[in-house]
């Protein structure tokens, strides 16, 4: 194996293991790894409370060496790919050289700002939030909140990813 590949492959796995822990921290009382054979999404997530309320979200995971500082590049076909789900999907990304964790939800158009010009833009940056302990008592409390996207809410990250 090249090293080249053998580091990436360390990369990604670093990362799933931080956004499996992340999962676990927020309370998931059930955590699916979907990879094989790939659905599209990495996880399904289950959260419970008080017996009653149960939430699933899917759940993509990405990895990097690189500093995040908040805004992550995502490819337009990763929003496409999800932009008809009636699953909220969370967007986590680890940064594994400073141990760092990052998140939102992709569903939320206002998130995000296409790069580059062009009428359809073959990517877009997605603002992301630090996964502070503050921040994941509120992503917790959005879980809990949501339903599956509104479908004008995915209509838009839909036209938004395909530049309209």
């Amino acid at each position: 194996m090249s090293e080249s590949r053998s580091k990436a492959w360390y990369v990604a796995r670093r990362g799933e293991l931080l956004v499996q822990q992340l999962l676990l921290d927020l309370g998931a009382s059930y955590v699916s790894s979907l990879q094989s054979p790939d659905l599209g999404l990495d996880y399904l997530a289950f959260f419970s409370r008080d017996d009653r309320l149960q939430r699933a979200i899917g759940v993509e995971a990405k990895a990097t060496e690189r500093e995040i500082g908040g805004r992550f590049s995502v490819p337009a076909s990763l929003l496409r790919r999800f932009e008809d789900s009636n699953l909220p999907i969370l967007l986590v990304v680890a940064d594994v050289k400073r141990n760092e964790l990052y998140f939102a939800w992709l569903h939320d158009s206002s998130l995000l700002t296409p790069r580059g010009t062009g009428r359809r833009p073959s990517t877009y940056t997605l603002k992301v939030r630090l996964a502070t302990a503050q921040e994941r008592e509120r992503l917790l409390d959005e879980i809990f909140a949501q339903e599956a996207p509104a479908p004008q809410q995915a209509a838009a990250a839909g036209r938004a990813s395909r530049g309209g």
